[in-house]
């Protein structure tokens, strides 16, 4: 199921599972692509953390860990004549003007993550955990956030996304969606992990589509 290439930025999904199981999975992951991950964490007032996803994110450097309400995290609109602002007179004037673009719409903290990729460190991992609790603030459909990570990697940075709900239709525009089965209870040996998109077998990729594997012996391997 793992492979160990991890040098190109790209997206992985994680959902289903406990929140617990799929912070370690997150983790895991985001420290794999980077010694010194950020974290955004979104809260809902309403619900009170498991001691256990705390435990994961007690593990992160102060400074890269964020926790925010839904609301901070809006896209925000594009002032109008900005792209007029913002052209360059060569070839590749719209895709760039297009990407600078998608980058002005993502939420302050993100767009400053974003601009902290450096020569010392190649790729950086951003993971935004329990996205279900964005609601309406984030477009579901179809295409609607590949721009967004494609703009992210284009800065040199991973998403990992984790989902404590059924994955919106959007799903298809990450690169590689793990689904957990389990409810954590039992501990991570107990958790199954499935690659439901992803690379297809004898393909070069991190996760190959189809493969199960217990959560527990993932970690294991991902920390090697």
């Amino acid at each position: 199921m793992y492979s160990d290439a991890w040098t190109h930025p790209t997206s992985i999904g994680i959902w289903s599972g406990s929140p617990a199981d799929r912070a370690r999975l997150a983790s895991a992951i985001a420290y794999r692509i980077d010694p010194d991950p950020f974290w955004i964490q979104i809260e809902d007032a309403t619900k009170v953390r498991e001691r256990e996803e705390s435990e994961v994110l007690a593990r992160f450097t102060p400074n890269h860990l964020f926790v925010r309400d839904p609301s901070e995290l809006r896209l925000r609109s594009l002032v109008e004549g900005s792209g007029t602002l913002l052209q360059r007179e060569d070839a590749s004037t719209e895709e760039w003007l297009r990407r600078v673009g998608k980058i002005l719409e993502l939420p302050a903290l993100v767009q400053r993550i974003l601009e902290s990729a450096s020569e010392s460190f190649p790729v950086r991992a951003l993971v935004v955990s329990h996205t279900e609790r964005l609601g309406e603030n984030w477009p579901t459909s179809v295409g609607g956030i590949r721009p967004f990570i494609e703009a992210a990697n284009h800065s040199r940075v991973s998403m990992v996304f984790t989902r404590g709900a059924a994955p919106e239709p959007n799903v298809v525009d990450v690169d590689y969606v793990l689904a957990m089965e389990g409810t954590g209870s039992d501990g991570p040996a107990a958790t199954r992990v499935t690659c439901e998109q992803g690379a297809e077998h004898g393909s070069p990729g991190l996760f190959e589509r189809g493969s199960t594997d217990a959560l527990k012996t993932l970690i294991e391997a991902l920390r090697r």
